[in-house]
């Protein structure tokens, strides 16, 4: 959801007293599975389609959020995660990856050949930084960030 800054604030004041609002909100901006399509967008090959590339507004650290927070509520909690997805191959982190963050940039291309072309480079650059595990498997760290803030007056 785009416009945390004005989102958050509107929805706190939206609380009961004695109310909370609990967020969960991705942070990929530091992780290879997001870091790998900014470093794809940048050569010749493909940044012409990307001049502008695709907002992505879940890309804000915990100050980010603790520095709205702070302007609605004294009583704030805040914590970060790394969540661990045991993939069974790359090629299935790409397709996962299709459904949230790599979208954007897919629907950017004008047509099949090119979402494909870009997939399977994509898919390559994973497949560096990302390495299989003994049994077969790749696993993805995909952190999120949590809050809850208080209303408590």
């Amino acid at each position: 959801m785009p416009e945390h800054e004005s989102l958050i604030p509107r929805l706190f004041s939206l609380l009961a007293n004695g109310g909370v609002l609990a967020v969960q909100v991705p942070y990929t901006k530091h992780l290879p599975i997001y870091s790998e399509i900014i470093k794809m967008i940048q050569p010749p090959k493909w940044s012409a389609y990307f001049e502008k590339p695709p907002a992505y507004p879940r890309h804000f650290a915990l100050n980010h959020y603790y520095d709205i927070l702070c302007d609605v509520t004294k009583d704030i909690c805040l914590w970060q995660t790394d969540y661990i997805h045991i993939m069974t191959s790359h090629s299935d982190m790409v397709e996962w990856y299709k459904g949230t963050g790599l979208r954007p940039f897919l629907d950017i291309l004008p047509d099949d050949h090119l979402k494909q072309e870009f997939s399977l480079e994509y898919l390559h650059h994973l497949s560096k930084a990302y390495p299989i595990e003994k049994d077969g498997k790749v696993l993805l760290p995909f952190t999120r960030i949590f809050f809850l803030a208080y209303n408590k007056l």
